[in-house]
């Protein structure tokens, strides 16, 4: 895991969610591992440190979809949470 030195990113535009209508903020940042691959990444910052300290920067809004496993301050990369808040 890399570990991020300057939090930086930029606000591209919003998209919409096909399933339910609310709109996904887009940004752009260079945290990304390189040897993740390319194309479009979904962040999950309840569950990843650098997704969760990416969000808190940038004062984006963390949809807990972990439950009690999420406590509000730190991700929580747990694989034992039954998911919710996600519609279906």
């Amino acid at each position: 895991m890399a570990e991020v030195k300057k939090i930086t990113g930029a606000f591209t535009a919003p998209a919409v969610n096909p399933f339910d209508g609310r709109e996904i903020p887009i940004w752009i940042s260079e945290y990304v591992l390189a040897g993740y691959g390319t194309g479009a990444i979904m962040a999950v910052p309840c569950g990843d440190e650098r997704d969760h300290k990416f969000a808190k920067h940038f004062k984006i809004p963390v949809t807990n979809i972990i439950g009690s496993h999420y406590n509000g301050e730190e991700a929580n990369p747990t694989k034992e949470a039954i998911l919710e808040n996600s519609d279906f």
